[in-house]
């Protein structure tokens, strides 16, 4: 009897919580207040992710424990975290609210004594009224395990960025799996415009990918 009254009261809450998340979803948000506390706890995720997260995680924290600080002021990890897995470098995508961020680190390049990666914040939403962003950052660090300082963040792409010791850190243009998943074609066509993936779409077509020209 107490097993059937737990469940019932367990399905009642899990029904409020639903539908506070559709209310969510759905009332205006007015002033746009919710839309900004997303927009901060999502940032505050992803940057940590990405300046301390990665180098904790080489460092020997277990997965489990960086999804918990990323999920501490109530973002929501999407999938998994993926590290070094499946030729990925790095990702997360975390949702809160109607927004959501997936960050990605694309390449990585070590020099002198530094390990230097290139870094996509690609923040969605589910929502036409709110305002969708991108932004391409690079990092430094002294070693894969030491906390990653960000050299330069914009909102528009680049594909190479100068370092300390003269050399450049490349984004990978020519690589069309890493160009097939960053979609320029498909948002933020602004963002590349007159750079080297202005109006580039790679297709994956019988299992191989295929780049053309729009």
């Amino acid at each position: 009897m107490i097993i059937k009254y737990l469940k019932i009261i367990g399905l009642v809450l899990a029904g409020f919580f639903l539908g506070v998340w559709v209310c969510s979803y759905l009332v205006p948000d007015i002033g746009g207040e919710r839309d900004k506390a997303a927009r901060l706890v999502l940032e505050d995720a992803s940057v940590w992710f990405i300046e301390k997260g990665l180098s904790e995680y080489y460092d020997g924290k277990s997965l489990k424990k960086i999804a918990e600080r990323l999920e501490k002021n109530g973002a929501h990890l999407s999938t998994s975290i993926v590290i070094d897995r499946n030729d990925e470098l790095a990702e997360i995508l975390l949702e809160y609210y109607w927004v959501g961020d997936w960050v990605r680190c694309y390449t990585r390049k070590e020099s002198k004594g530094k390990i230097y990666e290139y870094w996509v914040i690609y923040r969605s939403a589910r929502r036409d009224d709110v305002k969708k962003e991108i932004y391409f950052l690079v990092t430094a660090a002294d070693a894969l395990n030491k906390k990653r300082e960000i050299l330069h963040r914009s909102g528009r792409f680049f594909s190479k960025y100068l370092l300390s010791d003269g050399s450049y850190l490349n984004f990978p243009v020519d690589d069309d799996r890493q160009i097939y998943e960053l979609k320029p074609w498909r948002s933020f066509q602004e963002a590349y415009a007159n750079t080297e993936l202005d109006g580039i779409e790679v297709l994956f077509e019988n299992g191989r990918y295929i780049r053309r020209k729009r």
